[in-house]
């Protein structure tokens, strides 16, 4: 009988208020997921509105991972 070794580590939800963003490797699950829940055009479209709005910008406010829930 094969027993689950407990987790020291919980896992946490891809975007938090107030924390930084944090790459634990469901990102690319999620986005995938993302791009067959609303199409890939959608999901494209989004990111490009997202980087053209923060690309390269010099002065405050700078995107963070609310921004980009926004934009999605």
């Amino acid at each position: 009988m094969f027993i689950r070794p407990r987790l020291e580590n919980k896992k946490h939800p891809l975007i938090r208020a107030n924390e930084s963003f944090e790459w634990s490797g469901k990102a690319d699950l999620v986005l995938y997921g993302l791009r067959d829940l609303i199409g890939e055009d959608s999901l494209n479209a989004a990111l490009r509105d997202f980087i053209n709005a923060y690309a390269f910008k010099t002065d405050p406010p700078f995107a963070c991972t609310n921004n980009l829930y926004e934009y999605l």
